[in-house]
C-alpha cells in the first residue's frame, strides 16, 4: 500500500490519499494520484510504501506549484558526490549560466545551458575529483540571481 502525504511548509505532512500497491514480479508498475484538494501555489509531497509486515519507507519529497514563477531553483539533490542535479523553473525560454563556487569564492565550474518554460532538469557534470565540503550554486538569467549551498560528498 502506498500513502501520499502532502505538506503546505514542506515539514509537516498530512495523508492526502492511499494507493493499493501491485506487485508484478520484476515489472514496473506505474501509479498516478489526483489531489483532490489542492491548495496554495506551493505544495509539498511525499509518497509512504507500506509493506506487509507494516513496515513503513519514505519517498524522497518533492515540491509541486500551481503557478511558474519568473525564475527558481527546486529539487536540488543535495548532497551531492558524482553529478548535481537539479531543476530550474522558468516563465519562458532562455540562456542561464551556471557557476560552482568554493568556500574561498573562486569559481571552479562555468556551464551555459539553455532552459525552456516551464521545469528544466540540469545536471552538472564532472563533480566527482571536487573535495568534499561546501560549495555555493549560483545560476544567473538575465538580470535575477539564484543562490544555494550545496554539500559535496565522496
Amino acid at each position: 500500500m502506498f500513502i501520499v502525504e502532502k505538506s503546505s511548509d514542506g515539514t509537516n505532512f498530512v495523508a492526502a490519499g492511499e494507493l493499493a500497491g501491485y506487485y508484478n514480479n520484476n515489472e514496473t508498475n506505474r501509479y498516478t494520484f489526483v489531489d483532490p484538494m489542492a491548495t496554495g501555489d506551493k505544495t509539498w509531497y511525499r509518497v509512504v510504501m507500506i509493506t506487509p509486515a507494516g513496515k513503513k519507507k519514505y519517498s524522497s519529497v518533492i515540491q509541486l506549484r500551481n503557478t511558474i514563477p519568473d525564475f527558481a531553483i527546486t529539487n536540488v539533490i543535495n548532497p551531492f558526490s558524482g553529478n548535481l542535479k537539479f531543476d530550474i523553473m522558468t516563465a519562458s525560454n532562455s540562456s542561464i549560466i551556471i557557476d560552482l563556487i568554493d568556500i574561498s569564492g573562486k569559481t571552479i565550474m562555468t556551464s551555459k545551458q539553455q532552459v525552456y518554460t516551464g521545469i528544466n532538469s540540469m545536471n552538472l557534470t564532472n563533480t566527482q575529483s571536487l573535495a568534499s565540503g561546501i560549495y555555493t550554486l549560483r545560476i544567473a538569467n538575465k538580470d535575477m540571481f539564484i543562490t544555494k549551498r550545496v554539500v559535496k560528498r565522496n
